[in-house]
């Protein structure tokens, strides 16, 4: 007798025998329950991606779990379940052959016989070391009957694959689609038409069977399917290292009385009519990677029986590797870390959790603020973590850590690697370092600045030569709270902060999906690194960049770093910018940071390595100051030179409000933040020209509220006296004015120092005396030209108009379109 001794049960047909008693268990139909017999029975035992099992013993009818059962029940069986409950099955370490199988949602929960008699049922219990709870399988080749139709997972073409293609499967509701080694596919749901739907998706890669269900009720009528479980249309499949066969089978019901679509296979409603539509690239798109596209359609005859239907159902859309692989990692260059280092650091990220338990130090760090007490985020994290730590469990891995954020214990965690205080002198104890990753679990944005906390921690690894794959952070959100939801995707999407990735909406599945799709911190930095951010400045003003990073920010202009001519300086640099600004380079400068009070010197080297490229980040981008306005239009020879802008900012505007005042008090300011504080405004501090002074922001206000003549800032309710010109402001403890209550208070002065005309606007005007209210205008016996003289008249006609004066040279000449007792007034 032949037992299999695998760590990983694979797939196939086997004999379950209990070691205890040397008995086989077998399905009795009569009773509808698992029992011991004296012959071997056959069960088909699927090994599935996330390395569970389903156990299946008749056609249709799995081994299930009851949701109360407890030491001491039977282990029961149902028929067609829309999912087949998953078993683990774990080699246990006092036999090699010997196996525990036991549920992950019940850990505690073991296969126990506790008789050996004919019939004794199969139960539940506690005890997993006793041999009782032991169980062996042996494989059993399975011949198929004369009417069995093969399972076409199995199928692929006799001839290598070179591109993805259609095979004939001979099933009247299933397509099957070969895919080549190192494709990727997208699989996405179109609509569902007027009935309910179901496609099921599988594919073997590696002995693993995958499967997934798109469905849709009647509530879904000319919408698309959603994969079961979750909220997406889509699925993605990854690359694999061999050929594999995607099996699509359809079922869909135009019965009103059925109602779950996911039971439609057991009751053999079946799509009997399906087309598939295939598209290639087109010769003239050489320069995108190759594609393939396969649309499948679900048609059948009408209710009248007379035309036909076309519903698109399924588009599978596979497409080769690109060059760049995302999962792995180049080795850094030499110098540039420490040596004898963990190899792993090299390697792509673990696919399953047991070998990313096994490889990594997983550190889990909970929020426990009192916002964890609502809509039971507290419950899923407790979930998350338990299904994790049967994870452990099953893998026989170190453990996991878990951490709670308002613990001093979550400080250390996070900025002390495990073990590399003193290890860099060892080289074989460095070596022995497992990479961290920290997972935190949270329903709120963050009340602090994570941002600087995490750029400080990765600027401590950098200097210490830390290999940059040694921390990696993820953050995993509890719920649907939109703030959240943006505040975590704000904190992964900044290219400063490589080591950090975001999960949506954590359920305990969706948190290992999100832990297992994580990019290396790496991978992450060189695709950040290749953009360059920076924002244009005149004297007072931003301006709209031609390189628009964002549709919604014309100011943030980006550019790719390899469009930069070396040697890498910050002449080169600028020079380059200027030419995508379309601006003269010899009146422009450059500076580091929207806060920086001197230009960069042409001849200064920069770079654009990991950790060391200027302007990475769109919340600190360069900045290219012009003294002229830039040009219309692109430079010749820069107009293919894009970078397609992202829809919509991740940056959040850094407002500040400010309050117009005069001598005698508040102004109306020209866009008011409301009807009721007519005097308070707002601006972006990030359009601020450099450097951040009192005197770029009284002039950019100034601007704005198109006002002249000498101003002053105060800041704080109690300040006595105004801000200098010269000072910075700063944004270290909150930024001036960033409350409304806190405004900064924009004071206009009158200037009462006597001004000269040096120039008249033409228009028509009248002039008055300074003195008594006597105007000047030519009498009707003297034509109005040069050189003949001009009276004084004191009174006007009910016709006259209200007169106003210029607010340049007020007190000197009055301005009017009204007639003085019809005399034609002098144009000047």
């Amino acid at each position: 007798m032949s037992f299999v001794d695998d760590k990983f049960l694979p797939s196939g047909n086997y004999a379950i025998i209990n070691v205890g008693h040397n008995r086989p268990i077998s399905f009795n139909e009569e009773k509808e329950c698992l029992s011991t017999s004296n012959a071997e029975y056959t069960w088909t035992i699927s090994l599935l991606a996330n390395k569970k099992w389903t156990i299946q013993g008749p056609s249709e009818v799995f081994v299930d779990l009851s949701p109360d059962a407890d030491d001491g029940d039977e282990v029961v069986s149902v028929k067609n379940p829309p999912k087949p409950h998953q078993w683990a099955i774990k080699r246990h370490s006092s036999n090699e052959q010997a196996y525990i199988i036991y549920s992950p949602s019940q850990p505690q929960l073991f296969w126990s016989l506790s008789h050996g008699g004919e019939g004794t049922a199969l139960q539940l219990s506690t005890d997993h070391d006793s041999k009782l709870s032991l169980w062996k399988f042996k494989r059993i080749e399975r011949q198929p009957a004369d009417d069995e139709t093969p399972d076409p997972i199995k199928q692929l073409p006799s001839a290598p694959v070179p591109r993805p293609m259609q095979l004939n499967s001979g099933i009247k509701n299933t397509c099957l689609i070969a895919i080549p080694a190192g494709w990727l596919t997208t699989i996405t749901s179109i609509s569902c038409g007027n009935c309910i739907n179901l496609v099921r998706i599988r594919r073997l890669v590696n002995g693993a069977l995958e499967k997934q269900d798109f469905v849709s009720g009647w509530d879904a009528r000319d919408e698309a399917m959603m994969v079961d479980g979750s909220d997406s249309s889509s699925l993605a499949f990854p690359s694999a290292e061999d050929a594999y066969v995607f099996v699509v089978e359809t079922y869909h019901s135009t019965n009103r009385a059925r109602r779950d679509p996911r039971k439609l296979p057991g009751l053999k409603e079946l799509s009997t009519s399906l087309r598939v539509v295939t598209m290639s690239r087109p010769n003239d798109m050489k320069s995108f990677p190759d594609f393939q596209t396969f649309t499948i359609f679900d048609e059948s005859l009408d209710a009248s029986g007379q035309g036909r239907t076309q519903n698109a159902i399924i588009t599978i859309h596979a497409s080769i590797k690109v060059a760049v692989d995302l999962n792995d990692p180049r080795k850094p260059d030499p110098g540039t870390v420490n040596e004898g280092y963990n190899e792993e650091l090299d390697r792509p990220r673990p696919n399953h959790m047991d070998q990313l338990l096994e490889k990594y130090h997983a550190i889990f760090v909970v929020d426990d603020s009192s916002s964890m007490t609502m809509n039971g985020a507290w419950g899923k994290a407790k979930d998350a973590i338990f299904q994790i730590a049967t994870e452990v469990m099953q893998y026989d891995t170190g453990g996991i850590d878990v951490y709670f954020l308002n613990s001093l214990l979550y400080y250390d965690a996070i900025t002390n690697v495990p073990g590399t205080q003193g290890a860099k002198s060892n080289i074989s104890d460095y070596r022995k370092i497992k990479p961290v990753n920290i997972i935190v679990l949270t329903n709120s944005p963050p009340s602090d600045n994570p941002m600087k906390v995490i750029q400080s921690a990765a600027k401590k690894l950098h200097r210490g030569l830390h290999h940059p794959n040694t921390v990696s952070i993820q953050f995993a959100q509890l719920g649907n709270d939109t703030h959240t939801g943006k505040a975590l995707k704000k904190l992964a999407e900044d290219p400063s902060l490589n080591m950090v990735d975001a999960v949506d909406s954590v359920t305990p599945e969706k948190l290992q999906r999100g832990i297992l799709g994580g990019l290396h911190p790496s991978i992450r930095a060189e695709i950040a690194s290749s953009s360059v951010y920076y924002r244009v400045f005149d004297k007072g003003n931003p301006i709209a960049s031609k390189q628009r990073a964002y549709l919604d920010d014309p100011y943030l202009g980006r550019i790719r770093s390899k469009w930069v001519a070396p040697p890498y300086t910050a002449g080169s640099l600028r020079l380059c910018l200027s030419s995508m600004e379309n601006i003269d380079p010899s009146k422009t400068k450059l500076f580091a940071t929207l806060s920086s009070s001197s230009a960069l010197a042409d001849g200064e080297p920069i770079s654009f390595k990991i950790g060391e490229a200027l302007g990475i980040s769109p919340e600190e981008p360069l900045v290219l100051f012009s003294e002229v306005t830039p040009k219309d239009g692109l430079k010749p020879g820069t107009e293919s030179l894009r970078v397609p802008p992202d829809p919509n900012s991740q940056i959040t505007p850094r407002i500040f409000y400010y309050g117009i005042y005069t001598e005698s008090g508040v102004s109306v300011s020209t866009l008011p933040i409301n009807k009721e504080e007519v005097w308070i405004s707002q601006l972006d501090f990030n359009l601020i020209p450099p450097p951040h002074s009192v005197a770029s922001l009284v002039c950019l206000i100034s601007q704005k509220e198109a006002i002249k003549g000498p101003s002053q800032l105060y800041v704080g309710k109690d300040a006595t006296t105004p801000l200098s010109n010269d000072h910075i402001l700063t944004d270290e403890d909150g930024w001036p004015g960033s409350t409304v209550e806190d405004h900064i208070i924009f004071r206009t002065l009158t200037d009462s120092s006597p001004q000269k005309c040096t120039g008249f606007p033409t228009g028509r005007f009248r002039i008055r005396a300074a003195g008594p209210p006597r105007y000047y205008w030519t009498s009707q016996r003297y034509k109005a030209a040069e050189g003949n003289l001009l009276c004084l008249w004191a009174g006007f006609s009910k016709y006259s108009r209200v007169s106003y004066y210029n607010s340049q040279v007020q007190g000197f000449y009055s301005v009017s379109e009204s007639v003085a007792n019809g005399v034609r007034r002098s144009s000047l």
